[in-house]
């Protein structure tokens, strides 16, 4: 209803939790927190090295 009214919606950062939420699936074998955060971390910010043409 709000995206009626605004023409905004949640989606960049609905698309965003649901990253950090397979990251984090996928990292639940590490032993250390840190490398799991790491694993997160590099999940949503890694950027495509292929050039767009």
């Amino acid at each position: 209803m709000a995206f009626i009214t605004t023409g905004v919606t949640n989606a960049r950062t609905e698309g965003t939790n649901r990253l950090i939420k397979d990251a984090a699936h996928v990292a639940f074998g590490f032993r250390h927190l840190t490398n799991q955060r790491r694993h997160v971390r590099l999940a949503c910010t890694h950027q495509n090295d292929q050039p767009s043409d």
